[in-house]
């Protein structure tokens, strides 16, 4: 049996995904199981054992014609391929119903196409799925449950290109967050790893150039990051990580890395059971409100000993 999976969504949502993948690989050990990512989460998918081939495209970024343009071209591209390869099942791997996928889906020529229930008449999807929204892994479990497959202890996985050991043994304090609810700040920050500090090596990561700033202040190494693959190959070295929600609390914690989460903005679908360490999660509506003395309590507890 020929299998294509559709995963159009975040990188988090791909990491999420993981464990579905290997308990399908599980389920379906010699037939072919094929993966399209978009180029945002492809690095979570290229060194997957339990894929076959991987097909990608280029997202699309708002208002530039130029990327509207390559996008085309590169989803023309990913049909074409997907269209020379007929597959006997897709499985539209959303919580959400997108007509972009749906799109994909059309060309693979497979007859049983699976995906969340939409509610939409004329959709492709021939078997669509009710999600009881429990939490992002177990969603892609049930996505599966046509195909008979389902939870063995499967854990998140991501496997990075290449190994740094340039920052080994350091502890790494993540600053980049979507929401202003998880922004630490200047003070909370310095205090943050001035505590570090008396134990441990600390670097500060982001993806963003000003955030040396941060580093400035306090006077330790400051990487700035291309992408989150590029934090992969630096993170599986680390002592552990203090992170704010968001994409290195779960990248980290699937790397092995043992990780304090300090959330002002906890998304109650998160969950660490399905990480390989554990991720300790401090939470408030605002970042900022949690007090000093937990942090530094919840370190001296679960982590100056590693």
């Amino acid at each position: 049996m020929k299998i294509l999976l559709i995963q159009n969504g975040s990188i988090v949502q791909a990491i999420s995904n993981t464990p579905a993948i290997e308990a399908l690989r599980k389920a379906y050990p010699r037939d072919k199981i094929d993966i399209l990512v978009n180029d945002g989460n492809y690095c979570v998918m290229k060194n997957n054992p339990f894929i076959n081939t991987i097909y990608d495209f280029k997202r699309v970024e708002q208002n530039k014609f130029l990327s509207h343009t390559s996008g085309f071209i590169s989803r023309f591209s990913a049909k074409s391929k997907i269209w020379n390869h007929i597959y006997d099942v897709c499985v539209i791997f959303s919580d959400k119903f997108y007509k972009r996928d749906e799109g994909f889906a059309k060309m693979c020529g497979a007859k049983m196409i699976i995906g969340v229930d939409n509610n939409v008449a004329d959709s492709c999807i021939t078997h669509k799925i009710k999600l009881s929204g429990k939490n992002d892994v177990m969603n892609y479990f049930e996505l599966l449950s046509p195909l008979n497959v389902s939870y063995g202890g499967e854990k998140m996985l991501f496997i990075p290109e290449k190994i740094e050991s340039k920052f080994k043994n350091y502890v790494f304090v993540h600053c980049d967050t979507d929401s202003p609810h998880n922004i630490i700040g200047y003070d909370k920050l310095d205090r943050i790893i001035g505590f570090l500090q008396t134990k441990f090596s600390v670097v500060i990561t982001s993806l963003n150039p000003s955030h040396s700033v941060y580093s400035d202040r306090v006077g330790v190494p400051f990487l700035c990051i291309k992408n989150y693959e590029e934090l992969a190959s630096h993170l599986t070295h680390a002592k552990f990580a203090v992170v704010p929600f968001g994409v290195v609390a779960h990248l980290a914690p699937t790397l092995g890395v043992k990780t304090l989460g300090i959330f002002g903005e906890k998304n109650q679908r998160f969950t660490s059971e399905f990480f390989n360490n554990e991720c300790i999660v401090l939470s408030n509506d605002i970042v900022r409100n949690i007090p000093d003395a937990t942090i530094n309590q919840t370190l001296m507890n679960d982590f100056f000993k590693i």
